[in-house]
């Protein structure tokens, strides 16, 4: 593993979206995704979280994550939903 990747799901950050689409992470792995900007259905958190269990998002917040995030975008935006 390099230095970016994450223990939990094996993958680095540059490869995740291609990963998720080709199917390269197991879907029921808890993933936990922090980022510098979380746009919610009901929300704008900055910084924020998502956690994502069984392919479903588990829950979102505000601020750092519960535990520590498997991976970290802190300069970006991420939509969840």
């Amino acid at each position: 593993m390099t230095p970016f990747t994450s223990p939990t799901t094996g993958v680095a950050p540059a490869e995740l979206s291609d990963t998720l689409i080709a199917g390269g992470v197991d879907r029921a792995v808890p993933m936990l995704i922090s980022g510098g900007t979380v746009i919610a259905p009901d929300a704008v958190y900055s910084p924020g979280w998502v956690d994502i269990s069984a392919d479903r998002i588990v829950g979102c917040g505000s601020g750092g994550p519960p535990r520590e995030a498997d991976f970290s975008f802190p300069d970006s935006t991420l939509a969840a939903g």
